[in-house]
């Protein structure tokens, strides 16, 4: 009777892992379709925003005084300089 029970029981454990295998692919499968379709709703949503297709925004260069921005790296490099110092 002893071995009767531990075949059931070893048949409804195989089971019950068949089921929870099938579960995680089901799970895997699922979340790569809505990444799929999440992807797809956004690509077109870009080429309707963006009809070129590029989404790239370009900036016009900022332009600095090349003597202030000398001074301001001299000034950093001699407080880190007495900061090594420890003064």
């Amino acid at each position: 009777m002893i071995i009767i029970v531990a075949k059931k029981l070893r048949y409804r454990v195989i089971q019950v892992l068949r089921m929870l295998f099938a579960l995680a692919i089901l799970i895997v499968l699922v979340a790569q379709l809505i990444n799929t379709i999440k992807s797809a709703g956004i690509s077109k949503e870009l080429n309707n925003r963006y009809p070129g297709g590029s989404s790239i925004k370009v900036e016009q260069e900022v332009i600095t005084d090349r003597e202030e921005h000398k001074n301001t790296l001299d000034k950093l490099l001699e407080k880190l300089k007495a900061y090594h110092r420890g003064q």
